[in-house]
Protein backbone atom coordinates (compact mmCIF):
# COMPACT_ATOMS: atom_id res chain seq x y z
CA UNK A 1 0.00 0.00 0.00
CA UNK A 2 1.17 3.17 -0.92
CA UNK A 3 0.04 6.70 -0.26
CA UNK A 4 -2.34 6.12 2.43
CA UNK A 5 -3.14 8.23 5.65
CA UNK A 6 -5.70 6.95 8.12
CA UNK A 7 -6.57 3.35 6.85
CA UNK A 8 -7.59 0.70 9.17
CA UNK A 9 -5.40 -2.60 8.45
CA UNK A 10 -7.06 -5.20 10.62
CA UNK A 11 -8.40 -8.93 11.65
CA UNK A 12 -6.51 -10.31 8.34
CA UNK A 13 -4.40 -13.22 7.71
CA UNK A 14 -1.35 -13.21 5.44
CA UNK A 15 0.70 -16.49 4.67
CA UNK A 16 3.47 -18.06 2.43
CA UNK A 17 4.34 -14.62 0.77
CA UNK A 18 7.29 -13.12 0.67
CA UNK A 19 6.23 -9.85 2.55
CA UNK A 20 2.80 -9.83 4.67
CA UNK A 21 2.15 -6.13 4.23
CA UNK A 22 3.71 -3.39 3.13
CA UNK A 23 3.29 0.34 4.00
CA UNK A 24 5.01 3.12 1.86
CA UNK A 25 5.03 6.76 1.96
CA UNK A 26 2.02 6.63 4.34
CA UNK A 27 1.17 8.32 7.39
CA UNK A 28 -1.91 8.07 10.60
CA UNK A 29 -2.42 4.24 9.65
CA UNK A 30 -3.57 1.47 12.25
CA UNK A 31 -2.46 -1.83 11.65
CA UNK A 32 -4.16 -4.20 14.61
CA UNK A 33 -5.29 -7.79 14.80
CA UNK A 34 -3.87 -9.22 11.78
CA UNK A 35 -1.66 -12.25 11.66
CA UNK A 36 1.48 -12.85 9.52
CA UNK A 37 2.74 -16.93 9.12
CA UNK A 38 5.35 -18.03 6.76
CA UNK A 39 6.28 -14.55 5.57
CA UNK A 40 9.49 -15.12 3.06
CA UNK A 41 11.63 -11.84 4.07
CA UNK A 42 9.04 -9.62 6.42
CA UNK A 43 5.91 -9.69 8.49
CA UNK A 44 5.29 -6.23 7.86
CA UNK A 45 7.59 -3.61 6.01
CA UNK A 46 6.88 0.17 6.85
CA UNK A 47 9.22 2.50 4.95
CA UNK A 48 9.15 6.21 4.57
CA UNK A 49 5.76 5.67 6.56
CA UNK A 50 5.23 7.83 9.79
CA UNK A 51 3.30 7.73 13.06
CA UNK A 52 1.29 4.67 11.86
CA UNK A 53 0.27 2.00 15.37
CA UNK A 54 0.63 -1.46 15.21
CA UNK A 55 -0.84 -3.45 17.82
CA UNK A 56 -1.41 -7.20 18.83
CA UNK A 57 -0.48 -8.11 15.50
CA UNK A 58 1.05 -11.86 15.26
CA UNK A 59 4.27 -12.43 13.22
CA UNK A 60 5.31 -16.49 13.46
CA UNK A 61 8.25 -17.64 10.78
CA UNK A 62 7.93 -21.52 10.79
CA UNK A 63 10.70 -22.40 8.28
CA UNK A 64 13.82 -20.28 8.28
CA UNK A 65 16.78 -20.38 4.96
CA UNK A 66 19.35 -18.65 4.22
CA UNK A 67 17.12 -15.43 3.43
CA UNK A 68 17.19 -12.62 5.90
CA UNK A 69 14.17 -13.15 8.32
CA UNK A 70 12.41 -10.15 10.22
CA UNK A 71 9.32 -9.70 11.85
CA UNK A 72 8.52 -5.83 11.76
CA UNK A 73 10.58 -3.80 10.09
CA UNK A 74 10.50 0.59 9.73
CA UNK A 75 12.77 2.12 7.27
CA UNK A 76 12.86 6.14 7.32
CA UNK A 77 9.97 6.33 9.06
CA UNK A 78 8.52 6.72 12.69
CA UNK A 79 6.13 4.76 14.67
CA UNK A 80 3.46 5.06 17.24
CA UNK A 81 5.39 5.24 20.39
CA UNK A 82 2.49 2.26 22.06
CA UNK A 83 3.57 -0.64 20.06
CA UNK A 84 2.62 -4.21 20.99
CA UNK A 85 2.94 -7.57 18.96
CA UNK A 86 3.20 -11.01 18.99
CA UNK A 87 6.62 -11.66 17.11
CA UNK A 88 7.35 -15.41 17.20
CA UNK A 89 10.78 -17.04 15.29
CA UNK A 90 12.12 -14.24 13.93
CA UNK A 91 15.70 -13.10 14.04
CA UNK A 92 14.50 -9.24 14.85
CA UNK A 93 12.40 -6.10 15.20
CA UNK A 94 14.15 -3.65 13.65
CA UNK A 95 13.59 0.16 13.51
CA UNK A 96 16.03 2.11 11.17
CA UNK A 97 16.67 5.74 9.94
Amino acid sequence: MANCTKFNIHDLSFSNTTVGLTLGFSIKNIIKNNSFVNTNRYGIFLQFADNNSLNNNTVNKDQFSDNEKTGIISIEGTLDENIQNIIKKCLSIEPTS
